[in-house]
């Protein structure tokens, strides 16, 4: 699988990931704790490595096509 994420999309799903994990730790409680626990490891995970599943099944990239 070739990336798939572009740069400005891994910084934002870098930031929501943080703020998701932040939140879990310090803000909810119950299963939004790891509702909010999961995705903001997802996210970073996809910041990462800029290879989204989801992306893949749905034929998108957000990266730049170079020629």
């Amino acid at each position: 699988m070739c990336d798939n994420v572009g740069k400005i999309d891994r910084i934002l799903r870098a930031i929501v990931g943080v703020v998701a994990l932040v939140a879990s730790i310090f803000f909810v409680e119950d299963i939004l704790v790891w509702v909010l626990g999961a995705m903001g490891v997802m996210m970073l995970f996809i910041a990462l490595t800029a290879k989204c599943p989801l992306y893949s099944l749905l034929k998108i990239s957000s990266c730049k096509v170079e020629n």
